[in-house]
């Protein structure tokens, strides 16, 4: 066979692929027009520039979370929640209310005592106008009788006596049923009267009580009480912790506690009475309150611990005859009507006496200003452990000014342990006359579930630096 034969059958016939290897050197540039079939591995496909990628869509999965991250500039929503927790706050003021929760915020504005921890708190004070502030208060006692009482009678020393003594003017003798003066309990002195005992009452006789109640409507009634228990309260009838009236007769008058806490006065003729009208404040468990029910020509004012409870609308109730019946404390006209309480210091004037808003009730409390305090918040719970905390400040100069940072200053904590102050200050107007909102920057904290504020002062002096704190709100 000769050479140009078996070339000419090898061009022919063709070589099989599995017999021809070349490198790289030996391929020349392939236009890509060329490459219309088959499927390249990865392997086989170099870095390739973002500029040849013209055309076509990714998949989600095909580009990382850092690839798109890197190039988004992250929202700070700190000032949108601030302007929700001011909102929050003017709700607050606007329904009175306690303390409340939003999910991972918490709004806070001292109606109550329980807004803030009183006990780990060091000379700071809630005021009844509802603001802390460093201070420092004494409470001193002075027994209620005036001149112008009727009736008084105020718990004995003698644990279990039954012995009751009215020092009113009318001089009217008391008559005990079950009552007894019991030593656990006293608002003042160191006794006061239990009535929860089935039977246990007091009771002056008939025509004593002329001028107790006056017939003109104009009188006050005023006492302090405890409950023991509200649960076991009837919700339809109450029970009794004054009225007028005689055994299987009607009464006249009668003053009622209701298992909500509320107070409730009657006038009129036995059990449905012409006139009533019952409080919407409610006075609590094993706390002592002191009530006053003042008639002022016949229109009546429910004060609880001196203020003005607004379920009473002082409407006229009619004057109320009170010649030959007999007045019962702890029952119902001699009806057995238990009276789940304690009571202290009851007392009953012929005029419509003025009932103050901080030492009522023979109470004398004094505040002084002191320069250092500390207010502690209660436990905020979060969804989640938290690192990041804001918030909001309510804060009134009262006098002077106080420098954020320095005189007045506000820490968070996230885990209950480590405090860190905000991360700054901000003045973000008025918030209300001379109160001022002052946003809390966003503070880094070490992470945890309990998530609490605490409040510091410095440089105070009475009537010349005085820093008022009226809310605070957190987020977290």
């Amino acid at each position: 066979m000769t050479k140009a034969r078996d070339l000419a059958n090898i061009i022919s016939t063709g070589v099989p692929n599995s017999l021809i290897t070349l490198d790289a050197a030996e391929i020349p540039n392939i236009s890509t027009d060329k490459l219309t079939t088959g499927t390249l591995a990865n392997a086989r496909v170099a870095d390739l520039p973002t500029s040849k990628i013209t055309s076509g869509t990714f998949a989600d999965a095909r580009i990382s979370a850092s690839s798109v991250t890197a190039h988004v500039t992250a929202t700070d929503l700190t000032p949108v929640r601030q302007d929700i927790l001011t909102l929050g706050l003017k709700q607050a003021i606007q329904e009175n209310s306690t303390k409340f929760n939003l999910p991972n915020s918490a709004i806070t504005k001292f109606e109550a005592d329980a807004d803030f921890d009183s006990s780990g708190s060091t000379t700071v004070v809630r005021n009844a106008s509802e603001y802390i502030s460093s201070a420092s208060q004494s409470e001193t006692f002075a027994h209620m009788s005036t001149t112008n009482t009727t009736f008084f009678v105020k718990s004995a020393t003698t644990d279990g006596s039954t012995t009751f003594a009215n020092s009113g003017g009318n001089g009217a003798s008391i008559t005990a049923g079950n009552a007894t003066h019991q030593t656990e309990q006293y608002r003042q002195g160191t006794s006061s009267i239990l009535f929860s005992a089935s039977g246990n009452q007091l009771s002056l006789g008939s025509n004593a009580t002329n001028n107790i109640m006056s017939n003109s409507g104009t009188n006050t009634v005023q006492f302090w009480i405890r409950p023991t228990n509200l649960s076991g309260i009837s919700s339809s009838d109450g029970a009794t912790i004054f009225s007028l009236g005689v055994y299987g007769s009607n009464a006249v008058w009668a003053l009622m506690l209701y298992d909500d806490g509320t107070i409730q006065e009657r006038r009129g003729n036995g059990w449905l009475f012409s006139a009533q009208q019952r409080g919407s404040t409610q006075i609590a468990v094993d706390t002592w309150s002191h009530i006053a029910l003042v008639s002022n020509s016949n229109t009546v004012t429910l004060y609880i611990n001196g203020v003005a409870d607004t379920g009473f609308t002082n409407v006229s109730m009619g004057s109320t005859n009170t010649s030959s019946y007999i007045m019962y404390i702890g029952s119902y006209y001699n009806v057995d009507k238990r009276l789940p309480a304690y009571l202290d210091e009851i007392r009953m004037t012929s005029t419509a006496e003025t009932i103050p808003a901080v030492n009522y009730g023979g109470r004398t409390l004094t505040t002084s200003i002191t320069a250092t305090g500390t207010a502690l918040g209660t436990t905020n719970v979060p969804t989640s452990a938290v690192t990041d905390v804001s918030g909001v400040m309510l804060l009134k100069n009262t006098f002077g000014t106080n420098t954020l940072g320095t005189d007045v200053k506000v820490y968070f904590t996230a885990n209950n342990s480590a405090w860190t102050e905000a991360a700054s200050y901000t003045d973000a107007g008025t918030f209300s006359t001379g109160i001022k909102m002052i946003k809390l920057g966003k503070t880094t904290c070490t992470s945890g579930s309990d998530v609490r504020w605490k409040a510091v002062w410095a440089n105070q002096v009475a009537s010349t630096k005085e820093g008022h704190i009226y809310g605070i709100g957190l987020n977290y």
